[in-house]
């Protein structure tokens, strides 16, 4: 029988591995992303973006956007994950098998668009190959092409697209996020081999992946949070194939299995990490100042998990039309302690040098502690972003605002 766990040491185990609540805080940003695997790239910009949020809340000294550097010193490469992420160098021979089946699978508009501009793409490629690192601005084509839903976008646009989904071109780095491409046997360095990793390696990487990453897993975590394509690489997408495996790691004397309690899935734990598991209920802060999470975060972004783990149930609003957002546009998950709180929608203002708050939600039991822990986490936000101004709108429930707003003072 599996031993029962409960969901508060869950929970902290789970964000001590993150590197979210820790005292074994990464030395440098390569060695955190070494242990979450992948940081989501993402171009909403009402705060940080998603890539320096995710860091910000894990390294106390990360700057903003200084993780471009890492890309641009071969320390780091951009291809999808869930999405597209910024992923370890050493990790290419793993994502070749992602690489070769995008390759295989274009999907049919794309197909059908490459029959009519092969010869654009082998443009494109031969440009980039004489010319070496190109963004999309040298190419002054006007043709566009417009699928179906979605905008317009320059006919070389779609060719470099196709080029970095099928692994012939990579980015090299971006500047002011503007992409630079270049072949991509220019782009991964010679120590790294560009052959796919063997087929047979792949279970066990992955397993060491998401145990790093989360510290605890069910099937769920190996069907999502690598992407779709990998499961269906190595177990055919099949639930029922994932749980075999995990029951064979059990019986190999890899894994073992744990219950949670009030949750309803089989989890595992590596073996050798049990031991901690146990040791969490001793290690309890209650002066934590609160982190605001990207809604892009590692464990907010598969909204199944954090419904699952923190039964905090998210919506990214920003793609909901305005009539129908309850909360706001870009609401940031409130991290208090150890537990997922509430919401916060937000704006820094940059010129202004001042963050404001503009609703503030809390939706779970706080204690008479939580204004100290609110003020001080977002005085850290702050600085975060070199603002010296910090305004605050509605907050619920609105009997903590002025205790909020004395601590903020």
């Amino acid at each position: 029988m599996a031993d029962v766990i409960s969901i508060d040491q869950v929970r902290r185990f789970i964000l001590d591995r993150q590197g979210l609540r820790t005292e074994k805080l990464a030395h440098t940003t390569l060695d955190l992303i070494r242990k979450i695997h992948n940081v989501q790239i993402d171009t909403i910009s009402v705060v940080a973006r998603a890539q320096d949020l995710v860091l910000h809340n894990r390294l106390s000294d990360y700057k903003e956007k200084d993780i471009w550097s890492l890309e641009r010193d071969k320390k780091l490469f951009e291809y999808f994950s869930h999405k597209l992420c910024l992923i370890p160098i050493n990790e290419y021979p793993f994502y070749k098998w992602i690489i070769e089946y995008r390759s295989k699978n274009p999907g049919n508009w794309t197909k059908n668009w490459l029959k009519d501009n092969k010869k654009l793409v082998n443009y494109v490629y031969n440009y980039i190959k004489t010319n070496g690192e190109t963004c999309s601005s040298d190419f002054k084509s006007s043709k566009k092409a417009k699928r179906e839903g979605w905008w317009e976008l320059k006919a070389e646009n779609l060719a470099l697209k196709h080029l970095f989904h099928s692994g012939k071109i990579l980015i090299s780095y971006r500047k002011g996020f503007q992409r630079y491409y270049d072949l991509a046997d220019r782009v991964i360095p010679s120590k790294i081999s560009s052959e796919p990793m063997d087929k047979t390696e792949l279970p066990e990487h992955i397993l060491n992946i998401i145990f790093s990453a989360l510290g605890i897993a069910s099937y769920n975590e190996f069907l999502n949070y690598l992407g779709k394509i990998f499961p269906k690489i190595v177990w055919r997408g099949n639930k029922q194939y994932v749980i075999e495996y995990l029951n064979k790691c059990v019986k190999n004397g890899i894994l073992r299995p744990i219950s949670v309690k009030d949750l309803k899935d089989q989890y595992y734990i590596l073996i050798e990490e049990y031991k901690h598991l146990e040791n969490q209920k001793k290690l309890v802060q209650n002066d934590l100042p609160v982190k605001f999470l990207t809604p892009f975060d590692n464990i907010i972004r598969d909204r199944y998990f954090p419904k699952n783990i923190w039964d905090f149930d998210y919506t990214l609003e920003a793609y909901v039309s305005e009539v129908k957002r309850r909360y706001g546009f870009f609401c940031l998950p409130i991290l208090d302690k150890y537990d997922i709180i509430g919401f916060m929608d937000t704006k820094a203002h940059r010129r202004e040098k001042r963050i404001e708050l503009i609703s503030v939600y809390i939706n779970k039991e706080i204690d008479v502690d939580f204004p100290y822990r609110f003020a001080k986490g977002v005085k850290i936000f702050a600085q975060f972003h070199n603002c010296s101004e910090i305004t605050v709108g509605n907050f619920y429930p609105n009997n903590i605002k002025d205790k909020v707003l004395k601590e903020i003072s």
